[in-house]
């Protein structure tokens, strides 16, 4: 049996597969779209059951399909290894940009023709020699998605992202509410949101910016 990209996607019903390779290894890198209809960006905590927080769409959305896939392939390498991300380095985001899957965008998410920045990912690590599906890689400047256009950056009510970068991922409120313990909290997705807006809405919500911080961080 040939494993490639397209029959894991068909097959388990991901969004996008993409494979890149790290040595002899061969990194499989698992999307789904995120929607108001599966919230993958659903996050819980600060609770009893939860003390820290955890990404309560992933367990119901895409969980399941990881785990659908896996049953099946550990059979081909038992010694597969589901990977969330990686150190500093090497990140599921740059993987997939490395796996032709996207470009990197302004607000430092993965752009996809297709799907823009709604991608999220999941990825598998095994040492089966499976096609790659990318030139291997980081393309993450003059992405021809964001040429002209700086609605993340406007958007963002701490100006954490420019030029590509996450300038300080401290000031980030979407990192910052993950040390927050405050219950029902809505995580911050303006520069996500931004890229399916206008200027128009961009400069709205970054005239809002104190609104906003009080909303996110209680």
């Amino acid at each position: 049996m040939i494993w490639t990209a397209e029959r894991i996607r068909k097959n388990y019903g991901f969004d996008v597969v993409g494979v890149v390779k790290q040595g002899a290894k061969s990194i499989i890198i698992l999307c789904l779209e995120t929607s108001p209809e599966k919230d993958l960006d659903e996050f819980i905590g600060g609770n009893a059951e939860y003390k820290t927080w955890c990404f309560s769409g992933f367990k119901k959305f895409f969980s399941p399909k990881v785990d659908e896939f896996l049953e099946e392939f550990e059979k081909a390498d038992p010694h597969t290894v589901p990977i969330a991300s990686y150190d500093d380095f090497i990140k599921l985001k740059k993987l997939s940009v490395k796996a032709g899957i996207g470009i990197q965008g302004r607000n430092t998410l993965v752009i996809d023709h297709e799907f823009q920045g709604r991608l999220r990912f999941c990825a598998v690590e095994t040492f089966l020699d499976i096609e790659p599906t990318g030139d291997g890689i980081y393309h993450h400047a003059n992405n021809r998605h964001c040429d002209e256009c700086r609605f993340c950056e406007i958007a963002c009510p701490v100006e954490a992202v420019k030029d590509y970068k996450l300038i300080d991922e401290e000031e980030c409120l979407a990192h910052r509410q993950l040390t927050n313990r405050t219950p029902n909290l809505t995580r911050c997705n303006l520069c996500w949101e931004a890229c399916t807006k206008d200027r128009d809405w961009a400069e709205q919500k970054a005239s809002e910016k104190e609104k906003i911080m009080k909303e996110m961080l209680p």
